[in-house]
């Protein structure tokens, strides 16, 4: 019977053997030598895989097999080239090009060859994902967005919502369940409050702590990770003291004289002396202030304080007395 037209396509066969000898499956067999060197610093690995891959010819195993091993599959065999069934798996595919896969066994890993030798390893810590908690930072209310009224006001600086407000009963209403942490005062004059509470608005010290099962929370907040923050202060510096002369009664009517916080010196309202102190006033020791009624015992105060060098003046690290001080020193 004549032998099936060769092509350059590869083709399988389907139904029989016939025009020649074709390959039997391949036998893989893989060697795999691995050499580990010790050095002061670390451990070096060298892996090296040797696959070899044998084919035979069909017609040798078939000359060799015994006959009913070679039954089932040259059987039948077709009577003209018209009932070769010719199955083409790769499209236009070289027979030459195709190479079989090769099986690699995987190289044994650093740890395990360094321990098979007798060698330490550094243990490497595995890496635990927790997931970041977030907490609500309520929004203080922007100086845009005050109330405007004439007359007298109270300031809220640290309250459930802060801002400037005409009664009391507004007042009350929003420092509720605070206690001593609400921080607020009473001023004369609207446009007098609503400078202060520009100048610490700006400067980071407002803040809304609204209480759960209140009104003001929903009042807008952002989503901030829950992380513990610490705190780290400067070494005390003299030069961090303003000189008595430096302060002036002004539109004075209240003198509050702070000796040791992130910032000393004589201020005219409780929210802005609170605003230098607050940071320390959970450390013993570390924060001092006292109110005076005049402009003259609170200036013979700190006077004295200065010239005893009692002036204890410790920023927060990359806060914003201390990049205040740092500005004022480059200047």
């Amino acid at each position: 019977m004549p032998a099936p037209p060769q092509t350059p396509r590869r083709m399988r066969v389907i139904g029989g053997i016939t025009g020649g000898s074709l390959r039997s499956p391949s036998k893989v067999q893989t060697t795999t030598t691995t050499t580990t060197t010790i050095t002061p610093k670390c451990v070096r690995v060298k892996t090296v895989v040797d696959t070899v891959e044998t084919y035979a010819d069909v017609q040798t195993v078939n000359e060799t097999a015994a006959e009913g091993s070679v039954a089932e599959e040259s059987s039948t065999t077709p009577d003209s080239e018209s009932d070769l069934d010719y199955e083409d798996d790769y499209g236009d595919f070289n027979d030459d090009d195709f190479q079989p896969p090769q099986s690699v066994t995987p190289a044994p890993s650093t740890r395990a060859s360094a321990q098979s030798s007798g060698s330490r390893v550094p243990v490497q810590p595995a890496v635990s994902r927790t997931p970041v908690q977030m907490k609500k930072v309520y929004r203080p209310t922007p100086p845009n967005a005050l109330l405007k009224f004439k007359g007298p006001c109270y300031i809220l600086t640290r309250a459930q919502e802060t801002g400037l407000f005409r009664t009391r009963k507004q007042l009350l209403e929003r420092i509720a369940g605070l206690g001593r942490r609400a921080v607020w005062e009473r001023r004369k004059d609207y446009e007098d409050g609503a400078r202060i509470y520009n100048e610490l608005y700006n400067a980071g010290f407002v803040f809304a702590e609204p209480l759960p099962g209140s009104r003001f929370v929903n009042n807008a907040f952002d989503l901030v990770p829950d992380v513990p923050q610490s705190l780290s202060f400067r070494a005390p510096d003299a030069r961090r003291h303003p000189p008595p002369s430096h302060f002036r009664q002004g539109n004075m009517y209240k003198y509050y004289v702070v000796t040791k916080g992130e910032q000393v010196g004589i201020f005219g309202s409780w929210v802005e002396a609170s605003a230098r102190v607050d940071s320390l006033r959970r450390f013993s020791g570390r924060a001092s202030w006292m109110r005076y009624d005049t402009f003259r015992a609170a200036s013979h105060a700190y006077t004295i304080a200065y010239h005893l060098e009692e002036l204890v003046a410790t920023p927060v690290v990359g806060g914003f007395f201390d990049r205040l001080d740092n500005s004022r020193r480059r200047s």
